[in-house]
Formats: structure tokens, sequence, C-alpha cells
């Protein structure tokens, strides 16, 4: 297997090693019917059980009893004299959302940078760049937009600065309500796909 393929997997294991297990295996079909390279690798690796070998999933220290993996910033550092960072928002399977005030522009914007066992992860790195220069290539009210990537040279941290949307999130509807109804759920599903299909569409 070359470098390049490799990268290839290794990006798509971060990715769904974080899913649930339903979520984890159409994930799977879905690379096995658009027959993308590394598939059957990718199921061998997420199949392994942890206990056999390192879990790639997590990093070496966070199985030490009593540790907690730190966010990647805290609240108030402030990177490149400009983005101070106000609070953790969340986390996804590569990266974490901050709270930022742009002291330039006076505005509030989110700051998403990579988990810390990321950080100097070049395939991590090169995945968090793609995704601004995709991003800036779609116009739509329902893509959250991006406004450019950074790299803090002080510890070679990179970062991206992109729209601040207030209010909760699906999973937090979800969880405080439950299920939606259908008529509730059809314009929500139907935005998704508009945004979906903008973006297929660049």
């Amino acid at each position: 297997m070359n470098a390049e393929r490799w990268e290839n997997v290794k990006s798509l294991f971060l990715e769904a090693a974080t899913l649930p297990p339903e979520e984890q295996k159409a994930f799977l079909r879905d690379l096995e019917r658009a027959d993308v390279q590394g598939a059957a690798l990718l199921e061998q690796l997420l199949a392994q059980p942890s206990a056999e070998g390192a879990d790639l999933r997590h990093p070496c220290w966070s199985s030490v009893p009593g540790f907690t993996t730190p966010h990647a910033l805290e609240p108030g550092r402030v990177l490149l004299d400009r983005f101070e960072i106000v609070e953790f928002l969340g986390s996804g399977g590569l990266g974490e959302v901050y709270r930022s005030h742009d002291r330039q522009q006076h505005v509030n914007v989110a700051l998403k940078t990579l988990r810390l066992a990321l950080a100097y992860d070049q395939s991590a790195v090169a995945s968090l760049r793609n995704e601004v220069n995709m991003a800036r290539l779609v116009t739509h009210p329902s893509v959250c937009r991006i406004y450019d990537f950074h790299w803090d040279s002080s510890d070679a941290l990179p970062f991206v600065t992109m729209e601040l949307l207030e209010g909760e999130t699906l999973a937090q509807r979800l969880r405080r309500d439950g299920p939606l109804s259908v008529d509730v759920a059809t314009p929500i599903v139907e935005q998704m796909l508009a945004a979906l299909d903008a973006v297929h569409q660049n």
C-alpha cells in the first residue's frame, strides 16, 4: 500500500471510529457502494478488538485511570494576537469547536481546531485545510460560512474560523424533546439535503 492510500484509509478510520455502530455500518456500506479504495481494510481495522493491540481510536494516555484528555485550547488564550478563546462548544471526529472573539473585527466567530492527539498528524491537518477549500466553493443558506484557515506558528496549531451559529443543536433538541414528528422533521431534512446538494454541485 502506498503512502497516499494509507493516509486516505487513516483519515476514513478516524472519521468512522467516532460513529455509533449503526451509523458506522451505513458509512462502510456507502464506501463499498462507491468502490472506495481501502474500504475492506477499513472494515477490518474497525472490527479489530482494542485488546488485540493499540486502539487507534484514542490516544494512549486516555486509558490511564483518572486522566482526562485536555481540550486543545483554554478560555482566555489568544491566537495570532487576534482570536480570544471564550468557551468550548463541542467536538467531532477530528476537531473541537470554540466560541472565539475576533479582536480585529469585534465580532464572535466559531473557531475549529484539531484535537490535541491529531494536532501533528499531517493527514488530519490536510483534511482540515481541504474542508476550508471545499467550503469556500459553496454559498448556500444551509451551509455554514467558512472564513479562513490559520496557522499559529508559535505552537504549530492549525485552526479554521467560521460563522458562529447561535442556538441549540439538533442533537440537543432530540435529547430534550425526543423523536421529531414528520411535520417538524421534514423541513429540517429538506434543508440538509439542499445543503448536501450544494456541496456536491461543487
